[in-house]
């Protein structure tokens, strides 16, 4: 429920908030845990804990620079009107 003075929002039933909260933790502990067994079952990771870091640096970064397409803005639509 959202309270104008205080200007933010209150949890009236904090057992389902609580419950909710909770769901939503054990649900992100399982996702990072099937993804840790995954990265340590990969095959070019050897015994090193560096290997792991590594390969997640290259998930987040990218390979080449973002490059965007050329548009075909007003300018396209205004010569084509005109002429």
């Amino acid at each position: 429920m959202y309270n104008s003075v205080l200007g933010a929002c209150l949890v009236l039933k904090s057992h389902s908030a609580l419950a909710g909260g909770v769901a939503i933790l054990a649900a992100d502990t399982m996702l990072l845990m099937i993804m840790l067994i995954g990265l340590l079952r990969h095959p070019h990771i050897g015994s090193t804990g560096t290997s792991i870091w590594h390969l997640l640096y290259k998930q987040v970064t990218p390979t080449q620079p973002l490059s965007l397409p050329p548009t075909s803005g007003a300018e396209d639509l205004l010569s084509a009107s005109s002429g």
